[in-house]
């Protein structure tokens, strides 16, 4: 899931990387934060050329075909992702990594977690100052 929003002459993606529980209860385990801290890892070669972003998007986006409409917007249209586009060329854009992982409990989190979190979080933001933000059950 990708947000775009405008903030003064700022445009601000949010990168959430969301997995499904391995268990029907959260706990502390590790199994359940291998992929989507893997696919918060690979975020970073979005902030390389920003550009890029909005063109896969657009790409991913389908066609209209017939009268059956589909689209991978929930909120907004491609024209206002075209607008996003054009902003972003002349204004700064902030990345910031979500990972939404129901199955990891906030209480019972163990350290092999911790550490996998926490390198994660040191690869975001030495390589590119990226802002890491993990989204659990409570």
């Amino acid at each position: 899931v990708i947000t775009i929003k405008e903030n003064d002459d700022r445009i601000s993606l949010g990168f959430y990387h969301c997995k499904y529980s391995s268990s029907p209860t959260a706990g502390a385990r590790i199994e359940d934060l291998y992929a989507v801290c893997g696919q918060a890892q690979k975020s970073i070669h979005w902030r390389e050329k920003v550009e890029d972003i909005f063109r896969h998007m657009q790409k991913r986006e389908p066609k209209h075909s017939g009268t059956l409409t589909s689209t991978r917007f929930e909120v907004g249209t491609r024209e206002l992702l075209r607008t996003f586009q054009m902003k972003a060329r002349n204004n700064p854009v902030d990345i910031e990594i979500f990972i939404v992982q129901p199955g990891v409990s906030k209480s019972l989190i163990s350290q092999p977690q911790l550490q996998l979190l926490s390198a994660t979080e040191n690869y975001l933001m030495t390589t590119y100052q990226l802002p890491f933000k993990a989204i659990t059950s409570a």
